[in-house]
């Protein structure tokens, strides 16, 4: 069967954060894979006192999607993920009915019925005829987007020896906090990778402490077999995964 010519239209929802965005972002992209995709993205952007509420309390206080800046003509698809996801999406499949398929990302902590579809983490043990449980999270991972990454900087990589590591640090949360011991036990695995000749490729994120960055950026000016990104300059994060070994 031929892939239709006129692609389908579909709205990513997320309050911006990239690992939220990253998880629809990633449905969607593999979506278009199948079949043809227009993907728009939309933050939905809202105060501390609403974001605070209840998404069924929401729901109730903006029933309509302009009121999360969401104007018709609606999309065939839509795809949320996140708490604040879940009143828009509640607020469209309301106004589009049967024209939109919803699908929500995590558990959504309301009734399975507002949406078409749940996708949720195995753990969370949801079950349903609309719930598909999966192990980890979507993701913007392919195997092509490895190989582009790996040829874009493959200079950067060749001038590193193998065997290489890759460490991928992240930070603070809601629920966790990288401490400085643990950031200690980080720098020793670090050291121990460099020096048992291996070279090292390391990533920060946005949500690591500012000491540990400090720490990686002085370690990366003493080491030659080190590339340290520390969010500035363009992202090797895909390189980084496939010139790993």
């Amino acid at each position: 069967m031929s892939r239709p010519a006129t692609p389908s239209t579909c709205w990513v929802i997320t309050d911006g954060r990239r690992g939220i965005e990253n998880q629809a972002l990633g449905l969607a992209e593999a979506c278009s894979r199948i079949r043809p995709l227009d993907i728009e993205k939309h933050v939905v952007e809202s105060g501390k006192p609403f974001k605070a509420l209840p998404a069924t309390l929401q729901s109730k206080f903006k029933s309509s999607p302009d009121q999360y800046g969401l104007n018709a003509p609606f999309p065939d698809l839509v795809i949320g993920c996140g708490r604040q996801a879940i009143a828009p999406l509640i607020s469209l499949k309301q106004a589009a009915g049967e024209d939109i398929f919803t699908v929500y990302i995590q558990h959504p902590r309301v009734s399975s019925a507002l949406f078409d579809l749940i996708i949720a983490p195995e753990h969370d043990q949801l079950s349903g005829p609309n719930i598909v449980p999966m192990i980890g999270s979507p993701n913007r991972v392919t195997k092509n987007t490895i190989i582009a990454a790996v040829l874009e900087f493959g200079n950067r990589l060749a001038s590193l020896p193998m065997p290489r590591v890759a460490m991928l640090i992240g930070g603070d949360s809601k629920t966790h906090e990288l401490t400085r011991d643990i950031h200690d036990k980080h720098m020793k695995v670090a050291q121990n990778i460099l020096a048992s000749d291996r070279s090292l490729l390391l990533t920060t994120s946005r949500r690591t402490p500012e000491f540990a960055v400090e720490d990686y950026r002085a370690l990366a000016e003493r080491e030659e077999n080190m590339w340290l990104y520390d969010g500035e300059g363009p992202n090797p994060y895909f390189a980084f995964l496939g010139g790993a070994d």
